[in-house]
């Protein structure tokens, strides 16, 4: 679900592990610490639910890792994750905050424990601060911390998702190319020819009335398109 990827899984006394649906939307960072030098650090986030035992932390399922964000202060994350538990209340989202290294180990930039029953009332954005570790300062980074919230799921997330991947009609740029017009491809942000335009009302016309050997009827969630005029002219057809 989302970006990112779930890494192993601890085995917890059989009372802690009871499946359920716990659903974080992982939202941004915000004032990350520079662990690079001459460009800002590469966060990513490891997330897992924990309990105390003897005064100590464990780590209860799965640990979420996401994607990282290259030299960003301010990244957006936009990452949902799943951890398949019902958590009680005396469980504890463990975020630690890391800057990715290729050479060597991430350094290790924040972490915060948040107690699981702060985000059982409802889906605002929380802010959380993150205590700073191996890099910056209180003065550098005093707005270190990081927006989530919990979704709660009113259906079952589907198990396979279709994607229809729609390419433009003939672009004024691809009949400069065919036709060895140089000057033709200087141009930005080429609109349709003609035939592109004729190309895209043939293509709404299968697709009002579901003529596609796919389907019956061509129906989608949302859709998503490149802002060039090309794409807008095409959805206006």
């Amino acid at each position: 679900m989302g970006c990112g990827s779930s890494v192993g899984r601890v085995n917890v006394t059989d009372h802690l592990k009871e499946s359920g649906d716990f659903v974080i939307e992982f939202i941004s960072l915000n004032d990350v610490p520079k662990a690079d030098i001459g460009s800002e650090s590469d966060p990513f986030i490891k997330a897992y639910l924990s309990i105390l035992v003897s005064n100590q932390l464990q780590r209860v399922g799965e640990m979420f890792k996401s994607c990282r964000r290259n030299d960003n202060k301010n990244p957006v994350l936009h990452c949902y994750h799943n951890f398949n538990l019902k958590p009680k209340k005396e469980f504890y989202l463990r975020i630690e905050v890391y800057d990715y290294d290729s050479k060597h180990f991430s350094n290790f930039l924040g972490d915060v424990n948040i107690p699981v029953e702060k985000l059982e009332e409802n889906e605002d954005v929380l802010t959380f601060n993150l205590n700073l570790r191996s890099y910056g300062s209180k003065k550098l980074n005093p707005n270190f911390n990081i927006k989530l919230r919990r979704v709660f799921l009113k259906r079952k997330p589907p198990i396979k998702k279709t994607f229809f991947i729609v390419r433009h009609g003939e672009s004024k740029w691809n009949h400069a190319q065919s036709n060895s017009n140089v000057a033709g491809l200087i141009h930005f942000d080429h609109g349709l020819t003609l035939r592109g335009v004729l190309q895209a009302q043939k293509l709404q016309k299968k697709w009002q009335h579901g003529n596609f050997s796919i389907t019956s009827r061509l129906t989608y969630d949302c859709s998503l398109i490149n802002f060039t005029y090309r794409a807008e002219r095409k959805l206006r057809c």
